[in-house]
């Protein structure tokens, strides 16, 4: 790539304008009402807490995962990532029995996906930087998403081109199961013309050599889009002390298993209180928030060939049954399953932000 950086972009002057949130097109009322901390939303929100140091002792009092066990899985995970001191330091600091974390988290994509990803991991940056300074011991982690199976979404992003007119953009993959988690999806040789291609359809500037190693170290072939997503990340942010996690870490399922078995155990409750909820909120006039219907189970099923099965409750015969298969569960056989095999359980929308936090 011989094209010089373009002046005409390089020297364009930002202007920076502060708009109202209502003025987006597309939001939701439940989300404005939530920006503008209207008191119709209050009852939603029992828990939100504006004194953190408050909170972080109530998170702090209820946590009952092994932090020694949980801190040697994630210092192996980051470290075969490529990740550096700042992280690594961090993970050590997190098995003291007063550090929080700051969580969030993005589906796997190609290039990180959308920008918000980025925008969502150094928001927890910053969020732990600023609990530090409030006297508080806290570590930044992201979630890497690997287990989301809508591979068409993953693996599609837009840039801009030299006319700032946005360009779809997608990497070529072979072979692929529908249904497969993007964790488990390899890269081949395609993505380098995948990446030659991005870059030629976007203005070269004084940052392009860079980014284009970047993305090269991360998204190489043999690589899955999970790991990829995750050296990417690490690369870009890794400075700032950011840990990973992998949900797809077969160590890290074993840490969650207490919690898929009392889902199990809990499904028709949870299912129940999701309803009565959505009902609440319409009342309020307010749209639904998720579409849950009675057969509602909270996780997904992944099979022999890496499949991720959508699971469904039968009321009538009382049993767990797979959409997209004849495969069956007693209530018994899935808490088995929870308990012995939680590497075959994968928590769905609702289920992700408690096995996450």
């Amino acid at each position: 790539m011989n094209r010089k950086p373009s002046l005409a972009h390089s020297e364009k002057k930002f202007r920076i304008d502060s708009y109202s949130i209502d003025r987006i097109p597309d939001q939701s009322k439940l989300f404005i009402d939530f920006q503008n901390n209207s008191p119709s939303i209050q009852k939603y929100y029992p828990t939100k807490d504006h004194d953190l140091t408050k909170h972080a002792k109530n998170v702090l009092d209820s946590y009952r995962i092994d932090r020694t066990l949980l801190c040697e899985i994630l210092g192996d995970e980051n470290q075969n990532l490529g990740a550096g001191e700042e992280t690594l330091a961090n993970i050590k600091r997190l098995r003291d029995k007063d550090c929080v974390a700051v969580v969030s988290g993005q589906q796997a994509g190609l290039f990180s996906g959308p920008i918000y990803t980025i925008f969502k991991a150094l928001s927890v940056v910053r969020l732990a930087d600023d609990l530090k300074k409030q006297g508080l011991n806290a570590v930044p982690i992201f979630w890497v998403a690997s287990e989301d199976h809508d591979f068409e979404e993953a693996n599609e992003i837009f840039v801009l081109d030299e006319n700032a007119e946005l360009r779809a953009l997608s990497n070529s993959v072979s072979g692929l199961e529908e249904n497969t988690p993007v964790g488990f999806v390899q890269l081949d040789e395609s993505i380098k013309t995948t990446i030659d291609r991005a870059f030629s359809e976007t203005p070269v500037t004084a940052f392009t050599k860079d980014i284009t190693n970047v993305l090269s170290n991360a998204y190489s072939e043999n690589e899955t889009y999970g790991s990829a997503f995750a050296k990417l990340i690490h690369d870009l942010l890794g400075k700032f002390g950011l840990i990973t996690v992998s949900p797809m870490n077969r160590k890290v399922r074993r840490l969650c298993s207490p919690i898929f078995v009392e889902a199990v155990e809990r499904h028709r409750e949870i299912t129940g209180a999701l309803i009565a909820r959505d009902n609440e909120l319409a009342v309020d006039g307010y749209h639904s928030q998720v579409l849950v219907s009675e057969d509602f189970f909270p996780f997904f099923y992944v099979d022999k060939k890496k499949k991720r099965n959508a699971l469904r409750f039968d009321k009538a015969k009382n049993v767990i049954k797979s959409i997209n298969s004849e495969k069956t569960f007693s209530t018994e056989e899935m808490l088995a399953e929870a308990e012995n095999r939680p590497e075959s359980l994968s928590p769905n929308a609702l289920m992700r932000p408690i096995v996450q936090d």
